[in-house]
């Protein structure tokens, strides 16, 4: 008898946890849903920022080829690749700290209608490219120093002196010291 009336109220107890499982999905499926397409809405937006703004990216054009791009070797002068720039001072730091450009390397989209002016001029204006690189590298500090700052920076410079956005990333490999 105590067997049964055990399973009876286990069975009352499982019809009721049914009965109020059925009633909370009915009424919190409209409220997932709303919250489901804010959600949407919201990433929807955030795409469409990150997409505008391309924070991540080093390019600005969107989507090219790579067999689209032409790499330029930076030149610092008398064929040397390489450069050592001093970094700016931390207040209070008084260790000169230096980053050494092993190499620098600026990618351009050859499908651009003046992709062959860009290069043209870029590796004729080599010294002034080369200078804009080390000065917007010396703006930074130790603490600052962020390599994917520092080429977008360098993308951003290049872009506004030669007015073209078929320069479409800079590449650096560096050691910091």
């Amino acid at each position: 008898m105590k067997k049964s009336m055990l399973s009876a109220i286990s069975i009352v107890l499982a019809l009721v946890n049914v009965v109020l499982t059925a009633i909370l999905v009915f009424t919190l499926a409209p409220a997932i849903k709303q919250s489901n397409s804010l959600i949407t809405a919201v990433c929807e937006k955030l795409d469409l920022k990150i997409d505008d703004s391309r924070a991540g990216d080093n390019s600005g054009n969107g989507d090219v080829s790579i067999s689209d791009l032409a790499t330029v070797p930076v030149d610092f002068g008398n064929g040397s690749y390489t450069t050592t720039i001093t970094l700016a001072s931390d207040p209070g730091d008084t260790t000169t700290h230096y980053v050494k450009l092993n190499s620098v390397a600026v990618s351009l989209v050859k499908t651009n209608a003046d992709y062959t002016a860009i290069n043209t001029s870029l590796t004729d204006q080599m010294l002034i490219v080369s200078s804009t690189i080390n000065s917007v590298v010396s703006n930074y500090t130790i603490t600052t120093y962020n390599q994917a700052q520092v080429q977008q920076d360098i993308l951003a410079q290049l872009r506004t002196l030669f007015k073209s956005e078929t320069i479409y990333a800079v590449s650096i490999s560096q050691t910091l010291q």
